[in-house]
């Protein structure tokens, strides 16, 4: 899976968080949900949320195979990443992206 750092013009740096690139590294981080993955009972696998409440269509058997669908859509639909407010609807502070 391919990784990629957005780095505007105010210095600032926009990416999806990875334990894969050490982020500490440019400074202190600021992190935002953009979505959550979490088990549904009902459809008896994992769905994704994406942070304006909208659901991924599909229901994935396996946690990991929902996590890469997370990436994925996120980084396919990137533009859409890159404006989520720095907080949530519900108005607390995420953390993690």
């Amino acid at each position: 899976m391919t990784w990629f750092l957005d780095i505007l013009p105010t210095g600032e740096v926009v990416c999806l968080y990875t334990d894969l690139i050490p982020l500490h590294a440019l400074g202190p981080l600021q992190v935002t949900r953009a979505s959550t993955v979490e088990f549904d009972e009902a459809a008896q696998g994992w769905r994704v949320t994406l942070y304006d409440g909208t659901v991924l269509p599909d229901t994935f058997r396996a946690r990991s195979e929902a996590l890469a669908a997370e990436v994925t859509h996120l980084q396919a639909h990137w533009d859409d990443v890159t404006r989520i407010p720095k907080e949530v609807p519900d108005g607390h502070h995420a953390q993690s992206l």
